[in-house]
């Protein structure tokens, strides 16, 4: 059988065998790919001792917003690079660790022996007020939002990436960040009709145009910093101020659509 994936347009035969030595060549046969895969290995090891301390010190208590936010830092460092290296390969690599994803929350939910219990105390220090249900989701809408711009873009650079994918990591990974950080520090002035304050917006608006700016200026994208590209800044940071939807989702659309229109 023909299996398709944007950009790894290989013919599988219907054996198990196969596709293990397909991932296997389309990994460790690219040294990139093998640097890349160690560094998000490291990465990983990082975020599940921080968790564990961080665990350790609430006590099974909720953590607060920085804590939770400081995750979706964790989420740029690992993103960024994959975007600059090899967009292709991070395309795999997050369809493969959103299977890993969706396998854990079916473990926890079950509590599935032996690590269930472990995974659910885990998760439900980082949950939010979204997450009222036994299903947690807000992890797995995390990845979603960062990788949808990827999922979505039919055209394949030869280097780096384009404008437009990044748009989960800018929107997310440092406008969502910078918004509750800055409305948590600075946060004096409510919009009207919302809890977000005005301060968290001006703090979501700057660091991502901070962002665009230095993805620009060091030509790790090709696209301009210009007024359009401000205008959408502003525009997604407004809309993040104001939604009443699931954000990790919404906002990685919205801005993908601005950034595409610029």
């Amino acid at each position: 059988m023909c299996v398709s994936s944007v950009g790894y347009p290989h013919i599988i035969h219907g054996s198990r065998t196969d596709v293990v030595t397909w991932m296997f060549t389309s990994i460790f046969l690219h040294p990139k790919r093998v640097s890349l895969l160690l560094y998000w290995m490291v990465c990983s090891v990082v975020a599940a001792v921080f968790s564990l301390w961080q665990g350790s010190a609430t006590e099974g208590d909720r953590s607060n917003t920085i804590t939770r936010k400081s995750f979706h830092l964790v989420i740029v460092v690992v993103y960024i690079p994959g975007l600059i290296v090899d967009a292709e390969f991070l395309h795999l690599a997050s369809v493969c660790a959103g299977a890993i994803l969706l396998l854990l929350e079916a473990v926890r939910v079950h509590t599935v022996p032996p690590l269930g219990q472990h995974i659910d105390s885990s998760f439900k220090m980082f949950v939010d007020d979204k997450d009222e249900g036994r299903v947690i989701l807000t992890h797995i809408y995390l990845l979603v939002g960062l990788s949808l711009p990827l999922w979505i873009t039919n055209i394949r650079p030869i280097n780096g990436a384009l404008l437009p994918m990044y748009s989960g990591v800018i929107s997310l990974g440092v406008g969502d960040t910078a918004a509750s950080v800055g409305g948590v520090l600075f946060g004096q002035h409510k919009w009207p009709g919302s809890n977000k304050s005005l301060e968290g917006t001006v703090t979501c608006a700057i660091s991502q145009a901070l962002v665009l700016g230095c993805l620009t200026l060091t030509g790790v994208v090709s696209s301009p910093l210009s007024l359009p590209l401000v205008v959408a800044v502003v525009l997604s940071s407004l809309f993040e101020a104001f939604t009443l939807q699931v954000d990790n989702l919404v906002l990685p659309l919205l801005t993908y659509s601005l950034l595409c229109m610029t």
